[in-house]
């Protein structure tokens, strides 16, 4: 039971920690509330903290543990951080980036890993598998820190890869790792402009269809909207539930707008719009109606779309042609 206890305080602790609440916008936008109270209801509806326990009275008991970061009311039904969460929290110069575990690793078992090269007081205060879209581990990690000592040391370690080949682990500061992805992302940004330059140029090149690939469970209407609310807010509210939104369709001063998620997404709008319900987010003091399209609904959303994106393209590629004619897209001739 004690064991129990400690994995379960410990996930919780890492909840509402410096390394994860900063970043964790739907768990932070919680705590922006009730003067930081949370129930620990949503909590517990984590999936992590399902695997670990599913008893209330269990994990009421093990969080009132915390010796200095969180407390428990009363009525054992909310808790908050004891103590203010500090701006400006950048845990990337106390962290590293590792590639090369095999890819059924567990997060206990890359813990383990790294836990036999620290030395005396040096600690792991949190680590993210990195995941395909699938979920499927990728094989890397990132591994915060006590210090940025401490991961400077391990950072500058040879380690061995624990699988049959034992390949050396590719091992690097994380703010390099993200400053090498920062530039391999503007090269293909910048091959791809080239490569776009290139084709409108060729005069021959046919004409691409256009597709209209319609992605299901992707579309959220969502009505009883605050005065003065402004599209970056509806997109900001959405993605407090860890969704990815593409386009935000809203004009300011209607009461309803409609919000489209990403293919990339990985929770989808039917769990998207239950989180944020159940959870009763507010977005600029009031509680939005959320109504996912399906059906019929969802057919003659994506129809409009397609329509008004299709209509834009052709309007452009005829503006492209136009220019430097004599009256569409140039200037008049003077006679």
């Amino acid at each position: 039971m004690a064991e129990v206890d400690a994995k379960i305080l410990k996930q919780v602790e890492f909840y509402f920690s410096n390394s994860n609440l900063p970043g964790d916008k739907f768990l932070r936008g919680l705590t922006q509330k009730e003067d930081g109270w949370v129930d620990i209801s949503v909590i517990s509806s984590f999936k992590m903290m399902k695997k670990l326990s599913e008893d209330q009275v269990v994990i009421v008991a093990a969080i009132r543990k915390s010796p200095e970061l969180l407390e428990v009311n009363e009525e054992g039904t909310k808790l908050r951080r004891k103590i203010p969460l500090p701006e400006n929290v950048d845990i990337t110069p106390s962290s590293i980036y590792a590639k090369g575990f095999p890819e059924d690793y567990t997060l206990a078992q890359i813990n383990e890993f790294f836990g036999k090269v620290l030395e005396e007081k040096e600690k792991i205060l949190s680590t993210r598998l990195r995941r395909f879209k699938d979920k499927k581990f990728k094989g890397s990690v990132f591994i915060e820190f006590d210090s940025v000592a401490t991961a400077q040391r391990v950072a500058g370690l040879t380690l061995k890869a624990p699988t049959e080949e034992a390949a050396d682990l590719l091992v690097k500061m994380k703010g390099d790792y993200l400053s090498e992805k920062k530039e391999e992302m503007l090269a293909r940004k910048n091959s791809k402009k080239r490569k776009n330059t290139d084709a409108a140029e060729d005069s021959k090149e046919p004409e691409v269809a256009f597709k209209r690939d319609v992605v299901l469970d992707s579309i959220i209407k969502i009505e009883n909207l605050p005065e003065g609310c402004m599209r970056e807010d509806i997109k900001s509210y959405f993605e407090g539930a860890d969704c990815a939104v593409a386009f935000v369709e809203f004009n300011k001063g209607n009461e309803l707008g409609y919000v489209r998620l990403g293919e990339e997404s990985e929770i989808k709008a039917a769990a998207t719009a239950a989180k944020l319900t159940e959870a009763k987010t507010e977005l600029e003091g009031k509680i939005p109606a959320l109504t996912v399209l399906t059906g019929d609904d969802e057919q003659a959303y994506w129809t409009k779309t397609f329509d008004l994106q299709e209509a834009k393209k052709k309007g452009r590629s005829n503006n492209k042609k136009g220019k430097g004619g004599g009256y569409r897209g140039g200037k008049r001739q003077r006679k």
